[in-house]
């Protein structure tokens, strides 16, 4: 989730780098990795609180395990870090790539811009992409250990709790390897 939107929500800034709508996404991006997860859970289980209180039933769970619509708010709070990393990313490299020699010279030869983004630019703009990916699988097991205790899930992060508490030496050793 985190990677295709976030490329395509970056590629889409970066094709209106000129107007004022990628500023929003740019802003939107610094906001999500800037913002702590405990605290985008929060934002979240407070937004479907209040959207429930406005329909007048419950539109999605905000706690319990399940692999119904009860994994929606813990996907979204662990996927907004990595989402807005990859969109700014992918921002920049493109927006750089577009003053490069060979994306001029391919716009001279009279290639429409979508050939030019996508045969020329974004191919070039995935090796850094590629790497904010590999980068944020850390990111995503740390989060997680949070991001399940929040919502009340039983998984790897509720077992790394248990084992801080239990001083269960070997199983944290394991997580963290």
């Amino acid at each position: 989730f985190s990677v295709v939107v976030g490329v395509s929500l970056g590629l889409w800034a970066a094709r209106r780098a000129k107007s004022e709508w990628y500023l929003g996404a740019i802003l939107l991006s610094i906001v999500g990795i800037s913002m702590p997860s405990f605290l985008a859970a929060f934002l979240l289980q407070v937004g479907v609180i209040k959207l429930t209180q406005a329909v007048g039933h419950t539109v999605l769970p905000l706690g319990g395990f399940g692999w119904d619509e009860r994994i929606i708010l813990p996907a979204l709070v662990l996927a907004a870090r990595p989402l807005a990393q990859i969109t700014r990313v992918t921002f920049v490299t493109i927006i750089d790539i577009f003053d490069q020699d060979y994306v001029r010279t391919a716009r001279a030869k009279g290639l429409s811009q979508n050939r030019v983004v996508m045969k020329h630019a974004f191919r070039n703009a995935l090796l850094p992409v590629v790497t904010i990916v590999g980068l944020q699988m850390g990111s995503i097991l740390g989060g997680a250990v949070l991001t399940e205790t929040i919502f009340g899930l039983a998984g790897v992060g509720r077992s790394v709790v248990e084992s801080i508490f239990s001083r269960d030496f070997p199983v944290l050793q394991g997580f963290v390897i």
